[in-house]
């Protein structure tokens, strides 16, 4: 398992946790200030008052494909959307489940499980399937910030279940029938 949220990232979140008043006016540029000191691209937006249910919904929307291209909603979740890197190709997976090991006041860890089924890789014509399938697990850590939990510096690239992976425009046609194949109906 791997733990990847930077040191610094991590102490400036939990030093704007100790901020624990709604923001407003000048303290909302203090808190964003606090937490963006090292050029993360934190965004001072209400966010999860949960960190089940962002986890929740961020597996669910990175399932759904949401993450292969730039996303708001991703950015928003996120401590240092900054840090998160570009990717050039994605995980398929036909499960993901997570559980919390450990949780405070100001931060959660949780351990993500994925079946994996393979790779979606890059070629001249787009992307094509490769088959390796596996378990992964992977280790997360939320923090709460002055406006609400977010996920640390975990730069998973996307992990697409089958629905979300024949959203890709470039996929090769006979892999995207395979996929096709494996989309439960009315997903």
């Amino acid at each position: 398992m791997n733990v990847r949220f930077s040191s610094l990232a991590l102490v400036s979140l939990i030093a704007a946790a100790a901020c624990r008043a709604k923001p407003s006016g000048s303290a909302v540029e203090a808190a964003a200030s606090a937490v963006d000191t090292t050029d993360c691209g934190f965004v001072a937006k209400a966010g999860h008052d949960k960190p089940d249910s962002l986890l929740s919904e961020y597996l669910k929307r990175d399932g759904d494909g949401e993450f292969t291209q730039s996303d708001d909603w991703r950015d928003e979740a996120m401590a240092c959307p900054n840090h998160a890197p570009g990717w050039d190709g994605f995980t398929l997976i036909s499960t993901y489940k997570y559980q919390r090991l450990a949780a405070d006041a100001d931060t959660a860890r949780y351990l993500v499980s994925y079946t994996r089924m393979g790779m979606l890789e890059q070629d001249s014509a787009g992307f094509l399937f490769r088959a390796d399938s596996a378990q992964e697990r992977d280790t997360v850590i939320l923090a709460r910030t002055p406006y609400g939990w977010r996920i640390g510096d975990w730069d998973d690239e996307p992990h697409l279940l089958p629905a979300g992976a024949v959203k890709l425009p470039t996929l090769k046609e006979s892999d995207r029938k395979l996929l096709q194949s494996l989309t439960p109906p009315g997903r």
